[in-house]
């Protein structure tokens, strides 16, 4: 956490107004609409419905905290606020008397998604914590479900060391859609920004805005604070007028797929598991070039959900819509709903294949699907594989077993097979294993596995998630360009199909170097293999500047720069279910897009924003604003889009953003 720069911007707001001193936005004829305050109040991420919460004889509003956290991925507090779908709002209120100040409570105003504790908030709050106690904002940029995405990795925070009162004074939120800024006073009238060298975003259009009270480290006796002179402020004029919101996504129909499926057993016939492949009613792609196996896939999406499938026996997972009795059933069942993320597949001229089942079996399965589904150069096809954890082994397992036709393995976080081999075939298959850096013996397996197999040749990769445990996460935002680039890199311009593809070697000197003793800054170093005179022991290999520009961006350790919209929260978590508030933009390609990102403010900020290698031309930008820009349109495919911020002469790189960009189907013209 670093100390704020305090601005020397004053606003004066006598009674309130005029309010377009505080927005910038509103003309100043333009009266604010007052809404009278009625809170409800509920502990976060309890069930039920917030209560009213009725206001003392004097106006004033008591609030007991409750919790005693109020960081890392979530918030244990007292929340009482009101609901408000509008876009530019302003929220005031006054810390008039606090009890039990001294058991480190955090209490303040705040603007958050929702009412569950790991919601995206913008906060402004004392905070008692011993090393603090003083004044704090605080900007939840990521939703953890229960923590696994760890600490830092989901807040920005920043302290106000000169302001140390525990009560009597005024704090203030105010949102111009979509950042919101902080504000504090000592008479409420003249205010000082808090946190101004931060830009801060909420982009859900509904949001709370309230008070909210942490209760501390002794739950027997919990802060409680005293509000007054609250008030809520709307602003008629529409979200963000000099820049109208433009946060479009593009979710093209997908045709009906069929789901193909047989049952692979062990060499005795038995621990029977379901091996499926997914393809277009309409058949194959016509540029069909390999297979993406999905060593882990117990599911897919279906509207952008987890298509929930009737557990048979063992690993067999069979769409509720097909019914057999066959212990070892086999067959196909047409699937409808699917998320347009799967046109990525016929993009790329890919067929997704899947299942949850050691690799040996793998042979035998694809040579069934094959007949199944009247495709025999199917059982041909070279593949790239990637699962997590248990399944990332068998991606490893994969890539040592098959290596001649492995065009990449991406394990995440497990899956060192291969590593005790001396042949040259196995280690000349490129492998990136992306890693938690909280996930204890498995990172350790990592970090002194990979730079003995560099030393033999191993055309092999380490990746690291910051503050992560053992949790796929945002993976898939560096795998995805990696396999891109690497299919285009190893697979002949054109094969005879039914005939198995002969895969173009790597040559090491062609690629890129990641240099692993500088990922723990947000500007991690990369550099060419042929001509590097530094310790290359140290370093990772990659297979191009682009995988390498994306490479470096994922390894950012926690920059300051974040990229919100468009949006790559994760594609699915390991154990669990998908996040429930996690999202995966998609986007038209072809038409001028939006992006909202926020990062470090201050004099002689510059930021540029990058598709992979690509430098992306500003077609409109907020001249108030470096990080609310449009740019200009971009061809289908993956996108790893990220910013490069550059404060007082020193670089940051915000984490990728990995985006499908969709063509329209039959030629249509993109939406003008």
């Amino acid at each position: 956490m670093v100390p704020s720069t305090r601005t020397l911007l004053r606003i004066v707001l006598p009674g309130l107004l005029p309010f377009a001193l505080i927005l910038g936005s509103a003309p100043a004829s333009s009266p604010a609409a007052s809404t009278p305050i009625s809170l409800r109040v509920t502990e976060l991420g309890k069930p039920g419905e917030p209560a009213p919460l009725p206001p003392e004889s004097d106006g004033s509003y008591r609030i007991t905290g409750t919790g005693r956290e109020s960081n890392m991925g979530t918030d244990q507090a007292t929340f009482a606020g009101i609901q408000t779908s509008a876009p530019n709002f302003t929220f005031i209120a006054r810390v008039a008397q606090v009890e039990n100040a001294g058991q480190a409570p955090k209490y303040g105003i705040t603007a958050r998604a929702g009412l569950s504790g790991r919601d995206r908030a913008v906060q402004v709050r004392y905070d008692g914590y011993a090393g603090h106690q003083c004044l704090q904002w605080f900007h939840r940029y990521l939703v953890a479900p229960g923590d696994p995405d760890g600490g830092r990795r989901c807040f920005h925070a920043g302290i106000e060391k000169e302001m140390r009162a525990t009560e009597a004074f005024w704090l203030m939120i105010v949102r111009t859609y979509p950042y919101v800024r902080t504000y504090s006073s000592t008479d409420g009238e003249t205010w000082s920004e808090v946190g101004a060298d931060q830009s801060k975003a909420l982009l859900p259009a509904t949001v709370w805005v309230g008070l909210q009270v942490t209760g501390g480290t002794d739950s027997n006796s919990p802060a409680r604070v005293r509000f007054d002179q609250v008030r809520f402020t709307e602003d008629p004029t529409p979200a963000s007028a000099d820049m109208p919101a433009t946060l479009r996504e593009y979710h093209p129909e997908v045709p009906a797929h069929r789901l193909y499926f047989t049952t692979v057993t062990d060499s005795k016939g038995e621990d029977p598991a379901t091996m499926f492949v997914l393809l277009p009613e309409k058949g194959p792609p016509p540029n069909l070039r390999a297979l993406f196996w999905s060593t882990g896939s117990k599911e897919f999406l279906v509207h952008g959900q987890p298509y929930a499938w009737r557990k048979a026996t063992g690993n067999i997972r069979i769409p509720p819509s097909f019914e057999s009795t066959d212990p070892h059933p086999h067959g196909s069942v047409v699937v409808d709903g699917l998320d347009p993320l799967y046109l990525a597949f016929t993009h790329y001229g890919l067929v997704h294949v899947g299942g949850y089942f050691k690799p040996d079996r793998f042979a035998d399965g694809i040579r069934r699907l094959a007949e199944l589904t009247g495709i025999p150069q199917l059982a041909d096809l070279p593949f790239v594989a990637t699962g997590a954890s248990f399944a990332g082994g068998y991606a490893a397992q994969a890539a040592a077993r098959y290596p001649e036709k492995t065009i990449a393995s991406a394990p995440v976080i497990i899956g060192m097979a291969g590593s005790d081999t001396e042949q040259p075939e196995v280690l000349a298959v490129p492998h990136l294993h992306v890693f938690g850096t909280t996930d204890t013996v498995h990172l350790k397996t990592a970090l002194e596995t990979t730079p003995k197999l560099r030393a033999r040749g191993a055309l092999w990769a380490n990746a690291p998630m910051w503050m992560v445990a053992h949790r796929q996460h945002r993976a898939d935002a560096l795998i995805y360009p990696y396999f891109a680039d690497l299919l285009d890199l190893r697979l002949p311009a054109s094969a005879d199909a039914g005939t198995p593809a002969s895969l173009r070697a790597l040559n090491e000197e062609a690629g890129w170097f990641g240099l692993t003793g500088s990922w723990n800054g947000n500007a991690p170093e990369i550099a060419p293999v042929r001509g590097f005179t530094g310790d290359r022991s140290g370093c990772v290999w990659l297979p191009n500047e682009h995988t390498a520009r994306v490479w470096q961006a994922f390894a950012s350790n926690n920059p300051r720069t974040v990229i919100h919209f468009p949006t790559f929260d994760g594609t699915n978590t390991f154990g669990g279910p998908q996040p429930w508030d996690w999202r995966v933009s998609q986007m038209e390609a072809g038409t001028p897009w939006e992006l909202v990102a926020t990062g470090p403010l201050g004099e002689g900020v510059a930021v540029e924003f990058y598709a992979g290698l690509r430098k992306l031309k500003t077609t409109r930008r907020d001249p108030a604003n470096p990080y609310r820009v449009t740019v200009e349109p971009l061809p289908p495919g993956w996108h790893a889009i990220h910013a490069i911020t550059t404060v007082g002469g020193v670089r940051e790189i915000s984490r990728p953003v990995t985006v499908f960009f969709h063509a329209r189907p039959g030629g249509q013209k993109p939406t003008p």
